[in-house]
C-alpha cells in the first residue's frame, strides 16, 4: 500500500486489524498516483452535463461526499465531534456492511476524519502532497499495445512468483534467479526497450 499520513488508520478501519507503516523514501508524485483514482465521464454518457455537475459536487459538497465515503449516519458511522466519526456501538469494519474508503471519491480534504486518525490529518495530508517531489516522467503513460503478448506472459510469471517471494514463503536465494530467468524468457527485455523508446519520445516532445 502507498505510504501517506494516516495510512495506518485508514487500512485498520477497512480491515479491522491494527497496522504499522514504515516509509523507505521521500514522497514522489508519479503519473500512476493521479491516474489510479481518476474519475471521468463515459463517452456514451446519456447526460454528460449532469454527470459533470455530480463530479463537481464531490469536490464541494461535504454531505454528499461523506455519504459515499462513510455511508449513512447512525447506521454505518456516528459523529463524535463536528469533524470526527466512529463506528456505532457494536459495529466494526467486519460487520458494518459498508467499506469506508475516502480515497476513492472527490475532495478528501472536506470529508470527516475517522477515529484513529489525528484530527488534523487532512492538513497534514495536504502538506505531504505539496512536499512530494515530482517525477521527471510525470504525465507519461506507457502504451502496452506493441508488447501486449510479452506483457501478458510477464504478468503470468509475476503471478506465479510474486506472492511467495514477498512473503518469504519461497527462498529468494533459490527462487529469485529462476524468477528473473523466466521474466527474461517471457519478454521482459522487449517490454523495457519499448517503454524506454516511448519515454524518450515523450521526453523529447515535453522537454
Amino acid at each position: 500500500c502507498r505510504i501517506k499520513p494516516g495510512i495506518e488508520a485508514q487500512e485498520a478501519a477497512a480491515t479491522g486489524y491494527e497496522l504499522v507503516s514504515v516509509p523507505f523514501a521521500q514522497p514522489v508524485t508519479q503519473t500512476s498516483n493521479i491516474t489510479i483514482i481518476m474519475q471521468g465521464i463515459a463517452q456514451n454518457s446519456q447526460n454528460p452535463e449532469k454527470a459533470m455537475q455530480f463530479l463537481n459536487l464531490l469536490y464541494s459538497d461535504s454531505q454528499l461526499l461523506n455519504l459515499l465515503d462513510y455511508g449513512i449516519e447512525e447506521k454505518h458511522y456516528i459523529k463524535t465531534s463536528d469533524t470526527m466519526i466512529d463506528y456505532p456501538s457494536g459495529i466494526t469494519a467486519a460487520t458494518s456492511g459498508y467499506t469506508n474508503s475516502g480515497i476513492f471519491f472527490g475532495n478528501q480534504l472536506i470529508s470527516y476524519v475517522f477515529k484513529g486518525n489525528e484530527p488534523d490529518i487532512w492538513s497534514k495530508l495536504q502538506e505531504f502532497n505539496q512536499s512530494a517531489k515530482k517525477s521527471r516522467a510525470l504525465g507519461f503513460t506507457f502504451n502496452v499495445e506493441p508488447v501486449k503478448t510479452e506483457s501478458a506472459a510477464v504478468l503470468n510469471v509475476l503471478n506465479q512468483y510474486k506472492g511467495g517471494l514477498e512473503t518469504g514463503t519461497l527462498d529468494p536465494k533459490e527462487t529469485l534467479p529462476k524468477f528473473m530467468d523466466k521474466l527474461k524468457a517471457a519478454g521482459l527485455d522487449a517490454i523495457m526497450a519499448e517503454k524506454q523508446k516511448q519515454l524518450d519520445t515523450w521526453a523529447q516532445n515535453n522537454q
